[in-house]
């Protein structure tokens, strides 16, 4: 929903910044237009120019020749009146004296002077009342003159107050033209900065790029993990299933046992049934069931073992269900964090338009969004520790199904142990069989005997064989499990690796954020600055729109003036061509004068309808000029709401930064906890590294009681070759016997007393060593636990076997040699006793062994405890760095969106400080321009002034000429009133004028 807004916000600014581009070519183009006008009218001006330089050159050279010409005519009415005064002095009129330049004496006078003499003394008194109306006008235009050149006086005197305002104003709009330049060269340098800030906010954009890539890898990475333990897991299913598999054989291989010792026990009866006689091979066989009792009881014990690792087992099985059922609820609650973060996506689109109207409020909230993303930080990194701590308890995890792996193995051991002690009972069953075959005399049973004595063999071949593949099995899935171990460690290492690298990429997140508020900082800095600027801009603005009105409204009232002045001067020029149509009427010699008044008249009435039209086009210029300065207004206004639209973006940024500094500051919260964390699992790790190296050492210990057992083996093997031989020897005597027999009858009966006694005795005997066997079996099996434990009871298990060797040897010198057992009870006794002794010893060592045995497993459990709990920590921990990953991926969102409207915001700057370019250009231009018009209108006023200088010349001169015919008419007044001549003679003299 953001990114529409600001799609469509973009779009809006596009469209503006095309409208402002018209508007601008517009403006170049009317600015070119008028240009051109003006570059064409000033051209018809210097031609207007030229054509008049070349008229006032002509008119001068026609002033000068009517001035050489009134000169003539002020000599010939010199030389006239002198003649006149000479006339009336002598009442005599000669005219053959005067000599005139004007005009020659015969054409004035002519045939008409007498006719001209008698009409004069009747027009005299027209043209005295005539005179007189012409004098009384001259004086009122004088008049009027006066008036119009006091007017024209002040208005050159307001123009060039005008003028001195305009060279003012011009100074004022210089110096601000210079302060917009130094405005501009500063915002040029702002730029320069907001450009390296760009730079550099593109480069923390790569930075974290990068970072989310990493992150990405890192995610992959611990996907692939997962994936791995997937695998693992069901690797150790499939063991699981092959344990159930060896299990389920175990049983099978227990049921044979039992059929098998019930048909040892069937046989026993059957033996016990036919011979009553031998109660010796009785006891040894009840011994014999008194040990099957005690394998029995191992038995129970390895299967109880059994029971218990597989009960283990399934708790493994039911804690990795229950991360898989974690792991799918933080998938559950990935979705909806990201469902939450679509919804929130659309109500900050659909906040953004509140936002406008919390500009005021927004800076409180930036600070405590700053906290917040501080205290997401902190919550990060404690997150990122807690993830440590969970890959350290998936390593304890790991180390856990090792030592139930190494269990299994162990009971594995016990298995082939209790096998190896059954076939040791087995071997004891037939060797009591073999004796009650021989005591018994009955050949049959005992190769009875042997035949099921073979197929025992052959069926505890067939299960040697099955062994040695069970082994070979366990072996292969040792490797298996020796390769998994290995990518396991592979994959520890690379996850330490790439905790380093996030580590290492936090600090470079932290450093960037820390860089991100000075630059934030310095921006807002310089927007201020850009601010102050934009509104001494402004006031300039203003004021050269107040210099510019006011400029604008003295113009045109001097303009105004100007032109009321004008038309009363062209309503005198009327009149003065009027008068001067009247004059020419009645002079004919001020005639030219007259036509060339009218001229230049006319000349002056064109100047000043060129002086109008440039007046006009002036006022045109500054409409447009108005025009001009209005649009800039306008742009300047939109400039303006640029900006504030850049501030709202600045003060989201500002609350989106108080934002990332809250979360940091969550982050660092956490990061102390888990800090606090990794150090209670170092101390667990430390424990448990010590009960590795006790593992290792039980290991070790294992070990060499395997070999001991080995040995025992062996020492088996011989034992059974020796009971062989014996009963081989037992055979040839029982054969002896029969011989005996029948020769020694009569020794019977004397003999069965000895012997009645012998058996009793050798009853005893043989209680007696069925215990020490018993014992000594006991001892065995107590010293292959012990010697687990340590290496003490190896020494005793020794001494103990050197016993067993010393029974071993007497059992066979006894049945060799049944008529020196009294000699060897003695013996036997006495090692007995020294039997008990050791066993006493060995017990109690024993039972120091086994309180340290149950100490070690108290602590074991309690071990298994803290395990149980840390994997709690570890799941709650993940679900925590899960949601702290959401709010990271959240807040990088929102960094990028914000960072996306800080540069289309920057660009808009950047095509609005653009724009402010190119109309500070256009104004630029137009101002030159309008100097260029303002250059051209003093040239045109400097024209206009020459041509009123040229034109008060000619009206002096027209004046001094009025003067001089005032002078000529009333000497002409006094003369006609001092002369009287006829009405013909006036004739003549107007037809001499006129011809004049």
């Amino acid at each position: 929903m953001k990114i529409r807004i600001f799609q469509s916000y973009v779009n809006d600014l596009s469209d503006q910044n095309d409208v402002l581009v018209q508007t601008v070519e517009d403006l170049e183009r009317e600015a070119n237009e008028k240009v051109a006008n003006l570059n064409s009218k000033l051209k018809k001006a210097d031609q207007m120019l030229n054509e008049l330089k070349f008229k006032w050159e002509t008119s001068k050279k026609v002033a000068d020749n009517l001035l050489a010409e009134n000169r003539d005519i002020q000599i010939d009415l010199s030389a006239v009146i002198a003649a006149l005064q000479e006339a009336i002095v002598t009442q005599k009129l000669d005219i053959s004296s005067l000599t005139l330049r004007s005009n020659a004496l015969e054409q004035i006078t002519g045939p008409v002077f007498l006719h001209s003499c008698s009409t004069r003394t009747k027009s005299e008194e027209l043209t005295k009342t005539h005179l007189e109306a012409l004098k009384s006008e001259l004086v009122a235009r004088d008049q009027m003159i006066q008036n119009v050149q006091e007017e024209l006086n002040k208005a050159l005197c307001e123009k060039e107050r005008s003028r001195a305002e305009q060279t003012s104003n011009k100074k004022k709009f210089q110096a601000q033209q210079e302060m917009i330049k130094q405005l501009q060269e500063e915002v040029a340098v702002k730029e320069a900065e907001n450009n390296k800030h760009l730079q550099s906010n593109r480069n923390l954009q790569e930075k974290i790029k990068m970072l989310t890539q990493k992150l990405q890898k890192r995610e992959d990475m611990i996907q692939r993990q997962q994936k791995e333990i997937l695998s693992l897991q069901q690797e150790k299913d499939g063991l699981f299933t092959e344990f159930q598999a060896q299990k389920h054989e175990i049983c099978q291989f227990q049921t044979e046992q039992k059929n098998k010792e019930y048909e040892a026990q069937h046989r026993m009866a059957h033996h016990e049934q036919l011979q009553n006689e031998l109660d010796i091979a009785c006891k040894l066989h009840e011994q014999a069931q008194h040990k099957l009792d005690d394998t029995k009881r191992e038995l129970e014990g390895i299967q109880a073992d059994l029971s218990i690792a597989k009960h283990e087992r399934d708790m493994a099985l039911a804690e990795i269900e229950k991360s898989e059922c974690y792991v799918t609820e933080f998938k559950d609650q990935l979705k909806q964090l990201q469902q939450q973060y679509s919804d929130t996506l659309e109500e900050n689109g659909r906040l953004q338009a509140r936002l406008e109207a919390r500009l005021i409020t927004t800076q409180s909230e930036q600070d405590v969004l700053s906290n917040e993303v501080s205290y997401k930080d902190d919550i990060i990194h404690k997150l990122r520790m807690q993830q440590i701590k969970q890959d350290e308890k998936l390593n304890l995890a790991d180390e856990k199904v090792q030592h139930q792996e190494k269990l299994l193995d162990q009971l594995h051991q016990k298995y082939l142990a209790g096998v190896s002690k059954v076939e040791n009972q087995e071997e004891m069953i037939y060797s009591l069989e073999q004796q009650l075959e021989t005591a018994a005399q009955q050949e049959e049973a005992i190769k009875h005997l042997q035949s099921e004595l073979s197929g025992l063999r052959s069926a505890r071949e067939l299960d040697r064989k099955t062994m040695v593949l069970k082994e070979q099995l366990i072996k292969e899935l040792q490797q298996e499990h020796d390769a998994l171990k290995q990518k396991l460690k592979e994959v520890m290492f690379k996850m330490s690796s790439g905790e380093g690298q996030v580590n290492s990429l936090g600090l470079e997140v932290n450093m960037l954020k820390t860089r991100l508020v000075e630059k934030t900082d310095e921006a807002q800095n310089l927007e201020d600055q850009v601010l102050k600027q934009q509104a001494a801009l402004n006031r300039a603005s203003e004021n050269i729109r107040d210099t510019r009105k006011a400029a604008g409204d003295e113009i045109i009232q001097k303009e105004s003036k100007l032109g009321v002045l004008e038309q009363e001067i062209v309503e005198a020029q009327k009149q003065y061509s009027a008068c001067y149509e009247e004059l020419l009427h009645r002079e004919n010699l001020m005639q030219k004068l007259k036509e060339e008044t009218v001229k230049l008249t006319e000349q002056m009435k064109q100047d000043s309808q060129d002086f109008n039209k440039l007046s006009t086009e002036k006022q045109k210029l500054e409409l447009e000029m108005v025009v001009v300065m209005e649009k800039h207004r306008t742009a300047q206004q939109e400039v303006n709401s640029r900006n504030q639209v850049i501030l709202k973006l600045k003060t989201d940024l500002k609350t989106a930064q108080e934002k990332y500094m809250g979360s940091q500051e969550e982050l660092a919260v956490q990061e102390a906890e888990l800090n606090r964390l990794n150090q209670k699992l170092k101390a667990l790790q430390n424990e448990l590294h010590e009960l590795k190296d006790t593992c290792s050492e039980q290991e070790d210990q294992l070990t060499q009681a395997r070999t001991s057992v080995q040995q025992l083996e062996h020492e088996r093997e011989i034992l059974m070759e020796e009971i062989q031989n014996n009963l081989k020897n037992v055979a040839q005597l029982h054969n002896n016997l029969d011989v005996t027999k029948q020769a020694h009858n009569t020794d019977l009966e004397r003999w069965s007393q000895k012997i009645s006694l012998l058996q009793k005795e050798l009853n005893s005997n043989a209680i007696e060593l069925q215990d020490s066997l018993g014992k000594i079996q006991e001892y065995k099996t107590m010293g292959v636990e012990l010697k687990e434990n340590l290496e003490k009871t190896e020494q005793l298990h020794l001494e103990a076997m050197n016993m067993v060797d010393q029974h071993e040897k007497t059992i066979q010198k006894q049945n060799s040699e049944i008529g020196c057992l009294r000699q060897h009870m003695s013996l036997l006794q006495d090692k007995v006793t020294e039997s008990q002794n050791q066993t006493k010893v060995s017990e109690s060592t024993a039972d120091v062994f086994k309180q340290k045995y149950q100490a070690n497993t108290d602590r074991v459990q309690e071990l298994e405890k803290l395990v149980q709990n840390l994997e709690d920590d570890l799941k709650d921990s993940s679900t925590q760095i899960f949601e702290v990953n959401e709010t990271l991926h959240n807040l990088k969102d929102e960094m990028l969106t914000l960072q996306r409207r800080y540069e289309e915001k920057c660009s808009q700057v950047d095509t609005c400080e653009e724009m402010i370019d190119q109309l500070t250009e256009e104004l630029n231009a137009c101002q030159e321009s309008r100097k260029n018009n303002q250059e051209h209108i003093q040239q045109c006023e400097q024209i206009i002034q020459r041509l009123k200088d040229e034109a008060m010349k000619m009206q002096r001169e027209i004046s001094e000429k009025e003067e001089v015919a005032i002078l000529l008419q009333s000497e002409l007044a006094f003369y006609r009133d001092n002369h009287g001549h006829s009405n013909e003679e006036y004739d003549s003299q107007n037809s001499h004028i006129q011809h004049l």
